[in-house]
């Protein structure tokens, strides 16, 4: 399966916001930067923060998983 992005936060939002550095992309001098990059620019790290915040959202649910389950089983039974 060819996919666009391995991380859920950049499949959610089908852009780069988590810098994925895999398979034939995975350098040590690729790493290297991307972690220099996200260490010592402040702007991205603000930015970055901001959008997996709101993605966050998204995700997130007050009910409980027992009760979210008892739910999806009743709709089954």
């Amino acid at each position: 399966v060819k996919v666009k992005y391995a991380n859920l936060i950049n499949i959610v939002n089908n852009k780069m916001i988590i810098p994925e550095i895999v398979n034939f992309d995975l350098t040590k001098k690729n790493l290297i930067e991307s972690f220099e990059e996200l260490l010592l620019n402040e702007t991205n790290q603000k930015k970055q923060i901001s959008e997996i915040k709101d993605c966050i959202k998204i995700f997130e649910n007050t009910n409980s998983p027992y009760e979210i389950c008892i739910d999806r089983i009743k709709k089954i039974i």
